[in-house]
C-alpha cells in the first residue's frame, strides 16, 4: 500500500500517516536536543577528569560556558537565516526572478503551474527563482514563513518536465511551504552551528597554551598546565565535531521523514501520484539525475526536491530517501528500471479519464482534501482542487490577469469584486473609490467589476489571493489607505454577508500582518480549553445556511463531539451568532489554541458541514474559509 491507493480510498488513511510522520518527527528532534544536553556532560566529564575534581560547581560552569555558547550561537544564527528570507538563498543560488507574464513558453508553464498550486492552498503566489544554469532535475522552496517563501527551479526541470509531472514537484514544495518544514530546516541548521561552538572553545585552548623561559618548577608547572590545556582542547575540538556530524545524522533522518510526507501531501492535492512518479523516474534516468553545480547547493541541500548533492558516504548522511523507495510508494509496479518505466510508461491522462477528473471537482468537495493542502498543512485555508484551479487561471481575461500583477490593478480588482449589485449601493461604493483614487480609476473599478460579475464566489476570493502579491508592493500608507477603502465599501449597504467577512480576513491575513507584523506565540490550550469559543464558531457554522431548528442541533452536536467527545453543549441562539462574537472567538483561538486544537476544530467544521446538507453551499465554503484563514 502506497500514497497512490490512499489518494484514491479514504483520505482519512492519509491523515493518520501524516500525525505518525509528525510524530517521528518530533521524537527526533528530541533525540538531537538529547545529543546536546550528552555533549554537555561529556565536557563535563572531560574536565572532571583532566583535573582530578567532579566539584558540581564544574558541572554548572560547563552548563553556562558550553551551554550559554551553544544557545547564543543557535539563536545567533536563527536570527541570520530567518532574516535572509528565501529571495536571498534564491539568488545565492545563481536564481533569476521569472517575470508576471513571461514570454518563454517554459516559464509560462512554470508560472501557471505555481499559480494553480497557490489558489489552490489559499496562499499567496510566491516569487519564482528559475536556475538557468542548472540543467537537472530539482525544485526547492526556501523561506522562514509562508509569507515570504520563493520557488526555485532548475531550467533542467522546467524544459525536460511536462505538466503533470511539474505540478507534483511544485505541489510537494508547497507541502513544506504549508507543513512549517523551511522554519524546522533553519532550527536544525543553527543547532548544528551551535554545537560547532565547542570546536571553537577548542582552538581557544589549543593556542592560550602559556609559554616558557627556563627550567624553574614554575615553568615545569606551566608545562603541566599547558600539556593540560592541550589535550583538554583537543578534546574539545573532537567532542565538538563528534556532535556537529551526530546532528547532521539527525538532521538528515528528519529531512527524509518530511520528504516523505510531502510527497503523500502532493499525492493527496493533485490526486495524480503518477504525475510525480513519473518525475522521480526522469530524475534517475537524466544523465545529471537531481544535481546541483551551484557551490551553495551543500549548504542548501535539505530544501530541495529530490537530493542537490552526490554523497560517497551513502544513506547517512542523505537529505532525501533513495528514489527507488520514494517511487515504489507512489508506482507499487515500479521495478528500479528508470529507462525502461520512462519508455513504456506514460502519465498522460486519456480524455475520459480527464472529463471524470473534471465531473469529480464538481462533486460535493471533501473539505479536507480541499482545503487546499490541508492535507499537508491543515491551515492552507483554501478549498480548489489544482483541476478548478487550472480552470479559473484559463478563464481569466487577460486584462484580469494584467491587472493582477500590479499594485493599483490589484487594487481595483478587489474594489470591483466588493461592487454590490445594488445599483443604489454601488454608487456610494463608486464615490467612496472615486474620493480616495480619482475618477480613472472608479472607472477601472466599474470596467472590472463588470467583468468579474459572472464568477462564482470562490472564485473570487481566489482572485484575491491571486493579487496579494502585487498589493504587497504598496507602501505603508497605500495600504492604509487601501484598508479604509475595503472597509468602507464592506457595510455601505450597513450590513457584512460572509462573502464579504472572508473578503476581510484574507486582507486581514495576507495584508494586514504583513503590512503591520506583530509578535507570534505558539498556541498551547487544548480543545476543552476554548469550549466558549468552538461552540460559538459551530453554531453560526450550523446556523450558517438557515437550516431547520432540528438539523441545526443535530449537525451541532456531531460537530462538538468530533472536537470535543463528551463535551455537554447547547446550541446557541442566532442572536448570539453576530460576527462581532466570532471575531473575537477567532483570535482568542488563533492566540491560544495548540496545533492540534485547531485541527480539530477545523476537522469539526467540517462535521457540521457534512451533517447538514447535501451540497456544500457558498456560505458554508465562506465561513470555514474564513475559519481556516484567522487560525492560520
Amino acid at each position: 500500500m502506497g500514497y497512490a491507493s490512499d489518494a484514491m480510498g479514504d483520505a482519512a488513511n492519509f491523515w493518520v500517516r501524516q500525525d505518525e510522520a509528525r510524530r517521528g518527527t518530533r521524537r527526533m528532534v528530541v533525540l538531537f536536543l538529547l545529543g546536546v544536553i550528552a555533549t554537555i556532560l561529556i565536557v563535563f566529564f572531560i574536565t572532571g577528569w583532566f583535573i582530578g575534581s567532579f566539584d558540581p560547581r564544574i558541572l554548572a560552569l560547563v552548563c553556562i560556558i558550553v551551554g550559554g555558547g551553544i544557545a547564543i550561537a543557535t539563536l545567533t544564527k536563527v536570527f541570520e537565516l530567518s532574516r535572509q528570507g528565501g529571495k536571498t538563498i534564491a539568488l545565492a543560488m545563481g536564481g533569476r526572478l521569472v517575470a508576471p507574464a513571461p514570454v518563454d513558453p517554459d516559464e509560462r508553464k512554470l508560472r501557471n503551474v505555481v499559480e494553480e498550486m497557490a489558489i489552490a492552498s489559499g496562499v499567496p503566489v510566491p516569487e519564482i527563482y528559475l536556475l538557468d544554469q542548472e540543467r537537472s532535475i530539482n525544485a526547492f522552496a526556501a523561506g522562514y514563513t509562508p509569507e515570504d517563501a520563493v520557488i526555485g527551479v532548475t531550467r533542467g526541470a522546467v524544459q525536460l518536465l511536462n505538466r503533470e509531472e511539474l505540478q507534483g514537484v511544485i505541489a510537494h514544495e508547497f507541502s513544506h511551504i504549508l507543513n512549517g518544514d523551511m522554519k524546522l530546516n533553519i532550527r536544525l541548521i543553527s543547532l548544528i552551528f551551535g554545537l560547532m561552538f565547542l570546536t571553537v572553545i577548542g582552538r581557544i585552548m589549543l593556542y592560550s597554551r602559556p609559554t616558557t623561559t627556563s627550567g624553574s618548577s614554575t615553568d615545569n608547572d606551566k608545562i603541566r598546565g599547558s600539556t593540560t590545556m592541550f589535550f583538554l582542547g583537543l578534546m574539545m575540538i573532537v567532542v565538538g565535531w563528534c556532535s556537529v556530524l551526530f546532528g547532521k545524522i539527525i538532521q538528515a533522518s528528519i529531512s527524509r521523514r518530511r520528504e516523505h510526507l510531502a510527497d503523500a501531501s502532493a499525492v493527496q492535492f493533485t490526486r495524480n501520484p503518477l504525475g510525480l512518479a513519473s518525475a522521480l523516474k526522469k530524475i534517475g534516468a537524466h544523465s545529471a539525475h537531481s544535481y546541483i553545480q551551484s557551490p551553495e547547493a551543500e549548504e542548501a541541500a535539505h530544501l530541495f526536491f529530490a537530493n542537490g548533492l552526490s554523497t560517497w558516504l551513502g544513506n547517512i548522511f542523505a537529505t532525501h530517501p533513495p528514489l527507488v523507495e520514494r517511487i515504489k510508494l507512489l508506482d507499487s509496479d515500479f521495478d528500479g528500471d528508470f529507462k525502461k518505466s520512462l519508455a513504456t510508461a506514460s502519465v498522460k491522462k486519456q480524455p475520459a479519464v480527464i472529463k471524470k477528473e473534471k465531473e469529480k471537482d464538481k462533486e460535493r468537495p471533501d473539505l479536507r482534501r480541499g482545503m487546499g493542502l490541508a492535507a499537508a498543512a491543515i491551515l492552507a485555508g483554501g478549498y480548489e482542487t489544482t483541476g478548478q484551479a487550472q480552470d479559473l487561471l484559463e478563464t481569466l481575461p487577460e486584462e484580469v490577469r494584467r491587472l493582477s500583477a500590479d499594485p493599483l490593478g490589484g487594487i481595483v480588482l478587489v474594489c470591483g469584486i466588493l461592487l454590490d449589485e445594488n445599483d443604489a449601493v454601488a454608487e456610494v461604493q463608486y464615490k467612496r473609490v472615486v474620493g480616495t483614487y480619482g475618477e480613472s480609476v472608479g472607472r477601472d473599478v466599474l470596467t472590472a467589476a463588470g467583468d468579474l460579475r459572472d464568477m462564482s464566489r470562490s472564485q473570487k476570493l481566489a482572485l484575491v489571493t491571486l493579487c496579494v502579491p502585487a498589493l504587497r508592493g504598496m507602501s505603508a500608507a497605500q495600504f492604509e489607505s487601501f484598508n479604509k477603502v475595503i472597509y468602507d465599501l464592506i457595510v455601505a449597504d450597513n450590513r457584512v454577508d460572509l462573502f464579504e467577512y472572508c473578503v476581510l480576513k484574507n486582507v486581514e491575513h495576507h495584508l494586514t500582518r504583513y503590512f503591520q507584523p506583530k509578535p507570534r506565540r505558539e498556541g498551547k490550550e487544548t480543545a476543552s480549553a476554548l469550549v466558549s469559543e468552538i461552540v460559538l464558531v459551530l453554531s453560526i457554522l450550523a446556523r450558517a445556511e438557515g437550516a431547520a431548528e432540528n438539523e441545526a442541533r443535530a449537525a451541532f452536536a456531531k460537530g462538538i463531539a468530533a472536537v470535543l467527545g463528551n463535551e455537554k453543549a447547547e446550541l446557541l441562539p442566532l442572536d448570539k451568532c453576530t460576527f462581532k462574537a466570532l471575531d473575537n472567538a477567532l483570535e482568542n483561538i488563533n492566540s491560544r489554541a495548540a496545533q492540534a486544537a485547531k485541527t480539530a476544530l477545523l476537522e469539526a467544521c467540517q462535521t457540521v458541514v457534512a451533517s447538514t446538507n447535501d451540497q456544500v453551499t457558498p456560505d458554508e465554503e465562506d465561513l470555514v474559509r474564513a475559519v481556516a484563514l484567522a487560525i492560520k
